[in-house]
């Protein structure tokens, strides 16, 4: 998740190192199947490759076209396993797919701004996490957990409906919770938001970058 807020590679993702046999118990940190933050790694792999190469061949921009679209596909193939869980986690571990799903899509919008293959899913992917969030229960241990989701999404939206729940669920964190990680990610958001209205065309990390703010988004 730090790497997906600060832009970078990730530290440690030397295999998939969070596999845990044919049942995949929920990430303790997190909640949700430990796959999901694999992929979420290797997106952020991904994107750190296709910066660092410029995408000056043909081939080299095919082959990363055909990493996105395999890392897709997993991620809509991938299935929570519902057995045992608590309540609320089934939910969660959608949000985050979702979220995942968007975050691919940001990496490929960012380095093949012509591309259509994953770039109209967006607002479906954004409008189920909406949903999702609708599903989670009030001041559930699930809602430590939503930051991720939560600021991927947030940075999409644009119908104030979309905005407000956003908004007003991670203000409820913030007081039940005292997570203040969710408080700063709600500023950055808050300022999107407010500069979206002038129609500027402006992303989230423009607004880290302008605070020169590190953001934790776990």
């Amino acid at each position: 998740m730090a790497a997906v807020a600060a832009d970078t590679r990730p530290l440690l993702v030397a295999g998939h190192y969070w596999f845990f046999g044919e049942r995949e118990p929920p990430d303790s940190l997190f909640g949700v199947g430990s796959r999901l933050l694999f992929l979420i790694s290797e997106t952020s792999v991904l994107n750190a490759d296709m910066m660092q190469s410029h995408l000056q061949e043909d081939f080299v921009q095919s082959a990363f076209r055909e990493r996105a679209l395999r890392l897709e596909e997993e991620l809509l193939c991938w299935e929570c396993d519902t057995a045992d869980q608590s309540e609320g986690l089934v939910d969660l571990a959608e949000m985050y797919r979702n979220a995942a799903l968007l975050h691919l899509h940001r990496v490929v919008r960012r380095n093949f701004p012509g591309s259509t293959e994953l770039q109209t899913r967006a607002p479906s992917l954004a409008h189920a996490i909406i949903e999702g969030l609708r599903k989670i229960p009030h001041k559930s241990l699930v809602e430590s957990s939503l930051l991720f989701p939560l600021f991927i999404c947030g940075g999409e939206i644009s119908h104030p409906d979309d905005i407000e729940a956003i908004r007003t669920k991670m203000k409820s964190i913030v007081i039940f919770r005292h997570l203040y990680n969710y408080d700063c990610a709600l500023r950055v958001l808050e300022e999107l938001w407010q500069l979206r209205l002038s129609n500027k065309e402006v992303d989230w990390r423009d607004v880290l970058d302008r605070r020169q703010w590190k953001l934790s988004i776990v």
